[in-house]
């Protein structure tokens, strides 16, 4: 089973390249433990390290992230908007050069 973390607290993860999720399964894995809403800074520990602060803040300002707000100064994520913008981009690994999910730009 894929674990994700949260908020500082320490749960098991498994390498999510070393399985064979669907993205069905990965999406419903995130839609219920990620929070109804989260900051950028947090995301890497919700997704178990899938996705990096780093990478989203270079797609946002790219006009290619998720819906996002900002409340003094941080950017935050609503989970349905972000769940759908990650259910456009992901790709499973026959779709791409190396194994594991890739996180694209919609459209490509």
């Amino acid at each position: 089973m894929l674990e994700l973390g949260h908020e500082g607290r320490t749960r098991k993860r498994v390498d999510a390249m070393t399985q064979d999720f669907s993205k069905e399964q990965v999406l419903t894995i995130l839609r219920e433990k990620l929070p109804p809403i989260f900051s950028r800074k947090h995301v890497e520990e919700l997704t178990g390290g899938v996705i990096t602060a780093v990478s989203l803040a270079g797609l946002d300002k790219d006009g290619n992230g998720p819906k996002a707000f900002k409340i003094g100064g941080r950017v935050g994520y609503e989970r349905d908007s972000f769940l759908e913008w990650l259910e456009q981009r992901v790709k499973p690994r026959g779709e791409q050069k190396q194994p594991g999910w890739l996180i694209c730009p919609k459209g490509k």
